[in-house]
């Protein structure tokens, strides 16, 4: 928007705040208009700015709707020059508000007669029509608003969970959610009581959650009790949780909602309810390192095998003998694995034999057993995971990717036997992955004497791979493998975590981090070699084969 229409809109706002007469409540929304657009003007990042009007315009919007049930002569004196700021900052609200989705059926709950308090003068009066310029409250407006939120949301959940889409992808999505979010400000908290109506009689579990997220970004903190609330109820009642709860809660991540999380976590709230939060807070830095590990040991297996995954991130030096004994003593599989995927990055040679054996025998093989060899693993192992891809029952794509993250050139001879199993888009990322090209050419398979790990057509480096952390045509699944993998490969305990959805002008300073911390670690190990906690174990690879 530009700054002109801004200040215009400001200097129409001014003269109201001093006239006589105005109530106390018109008058406070009137200056908490004025100081969101006073604030916009300071210099502000393009987004912040954007946000910054939004909340101005919400703040006008409340102030018509004040207007519109007082009684005082002087609030109503107030109302042309707040139309007249509202036209300057969003003269396009009236189209966007007055369609619904001609495909959206959501009946009006019925009325009931109840018992209510007795009526103050003021709401006894008899109510003002709203001026023209303001939208109405409508149901069905307030329906298609949380079907395009759900629809933005469900966009970046498929982004992240998909193995070929890009950090330039995830970028975009989230730009559109927030699109999306603004677009929901600006109509400002008079939307509130529409949104409860349609959270009142939604179907879906998917589409209450986002009327709860459109009630936080409202500013509304019952609308995190309901998310919480649908989610504990769902799981109480061994409902599968909708699979884009945790990239829901990931967009919502303020500072004072995360502690109001954690304190939900912390009560605790239902398992499955809390195996979902602790990923977010960890990512967040709100749990130590002392509380995750003594949740991996925890009873139920939705917090265990979440805080198995996330004790790499951690910074403490964790007995990789307790982990691999709690592994084996296991009662399911998926708490097991976890346990060894744990193990085997924060440097246990035990627990990485383990997870070969599991492997080679292709029984209760799942995503974790792959990282783990992903992250840890020496040329053999990327043999390991290029058989097991062609297996009939194996996610071929996913374990053929993880194979390529090890570097191995020899892996590229097995892609045409593949074919029938891979679609042709991830053979092409495991061909970029390894020669740094998406098509193949005459000589990408290694010499059997002279085998080097290769990282996008270079020797494999610490400092390359934390450049390619920084690459917006990387792919998300190789980034996190890849951040993964620089515990298990320096034995180094991470500086910090790898925030799934953090701001494309923060991850430059964070990654200019991780290189100062692994500067010596980058000049220690050779380029084009395999490591395992500091150690060689390309060069035992080749002294066996020779």
């Amino acid at each position: 928007m530009a700054s002109d229409q801004v200040r215009q809109a400001s200097k129409l706002l001014g003269p109201l705040l001093r006239r006589r007469g105005t109530s106390p409540a018109v008058g406070a929304a009137l200056r908490r208009a004025l100081g969101a657009l006073d604030k916009s003007l300071t210099g502000l990042s393009p987004q912040a700015q954007d946000e910054t009007i939004a909340s101005g315009i919400s703040e006008l919007r409340a102030c018509v709707e004040l207007i519109g049930k007082s009684d005082r002569p002087a609030d109503h004196d107030q109302l042309e020059g707040v139309n007249k700021a509202l036209a300057l900052l969003a003269p396009a609200a009236e189209a966007f508000v007055a369609a619904p989705a001609p495909d959206l059926v959501l009946a009006s709950p019925p009325e009931t007669k109840t018992a209510s308090a007795p009526r103050t003068a003021a709401e006894s009066a008899p109510r003002r029509t709203r001026p023209p310029k303001a939208p109405a409250l409508d149901f069905h407006t307030a329906g298609t608003l949380l079907l395009g939120l759900e629809a933005k949301l469900r966009t970046l959940h498929v982004v992240l969970s998909e193995p070929l889409f890009r950090l330039a992808d995830l970028y975009s999505a989230d730009a559109d959610l927030g699109k999306q979010v603004t677009a929901l400000k600006w109509l400002g908290r008079e939307r509130v009581p529409e949104i409860l109506r349609v959270a009142d009689v939604a179907k879906s579990v998917d589409d209450r959650l986002a009327a709860g997220a459109a009630l936080v970004h409202l500013g509304e903190a019952r609308g995190a009790e309901m998310m919480m609330g649908i989610l504990g109820k769902a799981a109480a009642e061994k409902q599968p949780l909708p699979d884009t709860s945790a990239t829901l809660l990931r967009t919502l991540a303020d500072a004072s909602l995360l502690d109001w999380l954690l304190k939900v976590f912390l009560k605790p709230a239902h398992p499955a309810v809390c195996g979902l939060l602790l990923p977010l807070l960890v990512e967040r830095n709100l749990l130590s390192s002392e509380q995750i590990w003594e949740l991996a040991n925890h009873p139920k297996d939705e917090i265990a095998v979440e805080a198995a995954r996330a004790l790499p991130w951690t910074d403490g030096h964790h007995d990789t003998q307790m982990l691999l004994a709690w592994a084996r003593e296991a009662r399911t599989p998926r708490r097991a694995n976890a346990l060894l995927f744990a193990a085997t990055a924060l440097g246990s040679a035990a627990a990485l034999a383990e997870v070969r054996a599991r492997v080679e025998k292709g029984e209760d093989v799942d995503h974790l057993l792959v990282d783990a060899l992903a992250i840890a693993g020496a040329p053999a192992d990327a043999a390991a995971l290029t058989a097991l891809a062609a297996r009939p029952d194996s996610d071929a794509a996913y374990v053929l990717l993880a194979a390529a993250n090890l570097g191995s050139a020899e892996t590229l001879g097995a892609l045409s036997g593949l074919s029938d199993q891979v679609p042709t888009n991830v053979l092409d990322e495991v061909q970029r992955m390894i020669t740094g090209r998406a098509s193949r050419v005459e000589g990408d398979t290694a010499k059997a004497d002279v085998p080097i790990r290769t990282l996008r057509g270079q020797p494999w480096s610490v400092a390359g791979l934390i450049a390619c952390l920084a690459e917006p045509g990387e792919t998300l699944e190789a980034q996190r493998l890849m951040a993964l993998e620089l515990r298990a490969r320096t034995g180094q305990a991470p500086l910090s975590t790898l925030p799934v959805l953090l701001p494309a002008a923060a991850r430059p300073e964070l990654l200019a981090n991780w290189n100062s911390y692994y500067a010596k670690a980058n000049g220690k190990l050779k380029p084009g070699d395999w490591y395992y906690q500091g150690k060689s174990m390309g060069t035992a690879a080749r002294e066996a084969r020779a």
